[in-house]
């Protein structure tokens, strides 16, 4: 549980799919893909899993116009230098990497598979 807000967290670090995949199974546990509201929840969630992790932010309903899963607006960014870039034009969805982010493919089809991070209120 994170102090500063209450929020419950669950890292599932053996269990690798696409961010679609890992979006639903973070809503059928009642949660949802972590978000990041400040530097300070950044940090925390950095503690909680290094390397790669699947967070909630994206662009696939407009490109360029990232939003969390849960709706929440955008506030805080801590995207890698030249992030997010949208690489080869599939690059959509929020991948974290030790705390800084990139934008990594997420078709539920040919998308890439990493662990991933649930947030409970």
């Amino acid at each position: 549980m994170n102090p500063a807000n209450g929020h419950c967290y669950e890292t599932l670090s053996g269990e690798a799919l696409t961010w679609h995949e890992a979006a639903a199974a973070c809503a059928t546990a009642a949660g949802y893909l972590v978000t990041i509201s400040d530097a300070d929840e950044n940090a925390f969630v950095r503690e909680l899993g290094g390397g790669d992790w699947w967070g909630g932010l994206s662009d696939i309903n407009v490109e360029g116009s990232s939003v969390w899963i849960n709706g929440e607006p955008t506030m805080y960014t801590n995207w890698d230098l030249g992030q997010p870039d949208n690489n080869s034009g599939v690059q959509d969805c929020l991948r974290m990497n030790s705390g800084v982010w990139d934008d990594d493919e997420c078709n539920a089809e040919t998308g890439r598979v990493f662990p991933y991070i649930c947030e409970y209120e």
